[in-house]
Formats: structure tokens, sequence, C-alpha cells
């Protein structure tokens, strides 16, 4: 019996000591402590070492609580998936692009002809300013002249220089004409014929300003 009785009192002073440390550690101003957000002191893990050696004693089994998962599980955000038809799109850009490109042709073609006028009137000896020379008893006329038939055009697209958007090629003939007669009146008559012939090809640019050399 006297076994029995201090077997129970061991049990009500264990039990006593636990929910002492239970109560005092879930509130802590109720059992004097101020309530701080720091991590527990040693005291607090005396208080624990205390009342688990003594549940122990007494055979009480203590409960752990469950400590909560806070990490958070990174989700990234999802990728929207391109659905449009690359083809039908290229498509739709297309008449955008040819309108430009016969836009850019079309201004390159007036500005060569304005090119070729100016460069017709600069050639010397020209077809309103032929030049004559007498050579072994023969009077030689001469002109050079560039025909419009014969003049090409074509552009690119530029990516080396930003502020350039086109090159342009304007490629022309130019013919050396000659005419041979017995006196300098007469080879100024002609009939001339073409004694030499030059491939021609000049390099102009477009940008902000449109085609210019």
């Amino acid at each position: 019996m006297f076994f029995g009785l201090k077997k129970t009192h061991s049990v009500i002073i264990a039990s006593f000591a636990v929910y002492a440390c239970i109560f005092g550690a879930h509130f802590p101003a109720l059992a004097g402590e101020p309530q701080t957000a720091s991590p527990a002191t040693s005291a607090d893990a005396s208080r624990r070492m205390l009342a688990a050696t003594a549940a122990s004693a007494a055979g009480i089994p203590l409960t752990q609580e469950k400590t909560r998962n806070t990490s958070s599980v990174l989700t990234t955000p999802k990728q929207r998936l391109d659905t449009g038809n690359k083809k039908n799109q290229s498509l739709a850009s297309a008449p955008h692009s040819s309108s430009e490109t016969a836009r850019i042709q079309k201004q390159l073609d007036s500005f060569a002809k304005r090119k070729l006028a100016l460069i017709n009137q600069g050639l010397r000896p020209g077809k309103n300013c032929k030049e004559v020379t007498k050579q072994n008893g023969v009077f030689v006329a001469r002109y050079i002249h560039v025909h419009p038939e014969t003049l090409k055009t074509r552009f690119r697209s530029n990516t080396s220089n930003p502020p350039v958007r086109y090159v342009g090629f304007l490629q022309y003939q130019e013919m050396h004409y000659e005419c041979q007669a017995e006196t300098r009146e007469k080879a100024l008559e002609g009939p001339f014929s073409v004694v030499r012939l030059r491939n021609m090809t000049e390099i102009i640019t477009y940008d902000h300003r449109g085609w210019h050399d």
C-alpha cells in the first residue's frame, strides 16, 4: 500500500511539473515571462528537460507538437503557348512588305532618271558639246552619252549601318560616239557610231531623307 501511495505521489508531482511547463510555455504572460518573439532561453530548455524527465519517471508519454512545414512550393508561371500559325502570320505580313518594296523601288527609279539626266549634262564631250579633232588629215567628232534604255536599278536592305535603311545600285552603259569626215562641219553632222562602251555602276543610299548619293 505504501508503495502504491508513493507511486501515486510521484505521478501527481510529475503531472504537475508537465502541466506547469506546458502552461508556462504556451502562456508566457501568465507565467511571469515577457512576451517576446525571441527563441527559447536556457531556462525554458531546462524546464522542458525537467518535465520530460519527470514524465518519463512517471510513465506519462509526452506528445510532441508537429512542426509545420513552412517551406513554400515554388511554382513557375505557365508559359503561354504560341498557338498562332506562323505561316498565316507570314502571309498576313507579305502584302505590307510587297507594298513597301514597290514604294521604295518606285522612288529609286525616279531618282535614277533624274541622276541620269544630270550625268548626261556633265559628260564631256557631251551630245550638245561635241569635240572635234584632226587625226592624219581626217576630222573626228566625238561625244559621250548614256541612254536611259540601258539604265537598270535594284536595292537591298542594309544592316551594317543603322541610319541607312537601303543601298541602291544604278547600272547603265556609257557610250562613246565618233564620226570621221573630210571637213569639220561634216564630222559634226554625222552619222555617229559607237566606238567604245563602258558598263557603269553607282551606289546610292536610302535613309530618312530618301534616296541620295
